[in-house]
């Protein structure tokens, strides 16, 4: 692995490394982006955040991105949905920076906007969203942890910006920060109108949560990654690289 920048500041310490064909980002040894130009289904985590936007019916138009690391997911979503209007919330200025240099996020073609994803969302009068990808993360000893806790005013927040048929995808950082999660949702009233999927990948401890009062069963996303012909993410899902599971229907 190829160290191609380095930068220390008095808050982190940052590296951008080339394995392969990969570009990653690393910040305060925590691996945050990883990119394969060639590539772009590698068996990674962020892969996952995509899995229940695949409906050649209603691709996601337009989609909110909190936590912009090095901007692989942004790649994944243009690569994906090209025409997909993309606001991007990122505090870190050095991942704008690397994501701009690094790993050629083009701002024209994706909102990037410097700012703290909570307060962003307090102030947001941008409209709904297809799609809401919740990933803001710090880290603590070289361990990961979510950025904003999961109580029940950011829930009803980021539920009440979806569209009628949207998605909020939110990576949490493991099964405790989950389940703290899911506790919170059992009480927000809202939460009965919306079905929850959980998806893994083996080689991390995160958990990613599909929530979505559209179909997130299984057998409905394996139809949708089938109709996009992505027989690479189905080969991962089947040698079980990916877990998935519907962990909560909608009562509605």
């Amino acid at each position: 692995m190829a160290l191609v920048w380095h930068k220390v500041t008095a808050e982190a310490e940052y590296k951008v490394c080339l394995a392969g064909h990969s570009i990653r980002l690393y910040r305060n040894a925590v691996l945050h982006s990883q990119w394969n130009p060639r590539d772009p289904f590698k068996g990674q985590l962020w892969e996952l955040f995509l899995l229940s936007s695949f409906d050649r019916h209603q691709p996601p138009k337009k989609v909110l991105l909190l936590g912009l690391g090095g901007g692989a997911v942004v790649k994944l979503l243009q690569r994906f949905f090209p025409s997909t209007e993309i606001d991007a919330i990122e505090l870190d200025k050095h991942h704008i920076s690397v994501a701009k240099r690094f790993f050629s996020v083009d701002k024209g073609l994706c909102n990037i906007v410097h700012a703290e994803a909570g307060e962003w969302l307090r102030q947001n009068r941008s409209g709904r969203y297809d799609l809401i990808i919740d990933d803001v993360f710090h880290e603590q000893n070289g361990e990961p942890f979510r950025a904003i806790s999961y109580q029940q005013a950011h829930l009803r927040r980021l539920l009440g910006q979806l569209t009628k048929d949207g998605v909020l995808v939110v990576n949490f950082a493991d099964a405790k920060e989950w389940q703290e999660a899911r506790s919170a949702f059992r009480q927000l009233p809202m939460a009965a109108d919306f079905n929850i999927g959980l998806a893994v990948q083996g080689q991390y401890q995160n958990r990613i949560a599909h929530i979505s009062r559209r179909d997130l069963q299984a057998k409905q996303l394996r139809q949708q990654l089938e109709s996009y012909g992505l027989t690479k993410f189905l080969k991962y899902w089947r040698d079980q690289t990916f877990e998935y599971r519907l962990v909560r229907r909608s009562q509605s």
